[in-house]
């Protein structure tokens, strides 16, 4: 899995969204989260500010920035 992939997922169970959600949420097509997960397109600068972004927003970036990343 690439750090896009892993970055992706993460933010998408802390918020508990799906990938349909979660392209709404930051207005990207659901191929492209779809994509980004399986390592098939990389995570674009802005795509990944708008993560960041939903996660500051909905007060949750205190626990993303907390959880140890896992070894592959």
């Amino acid at each position: 899995m690439t750090r896009d992939a892993a970055f992706v997922k993460k933010v998408r169970k802390i918020l508990n969204l799906n990938q349909i959600e979660l392209s709404k949420e930051i207005d990207i097509s659901t191929r492209q989260i779809g994509n980004i997960e399986n390592g098939k397109r990389p995570l674009q600068k802005q795509t990944k500010l708008a993560l960041e972004c939903l996660l500051r927003r909905s007060n949750r970036w205190g626990s993303f920035i907390k959880t140890k990343p896992r070894k592959p």
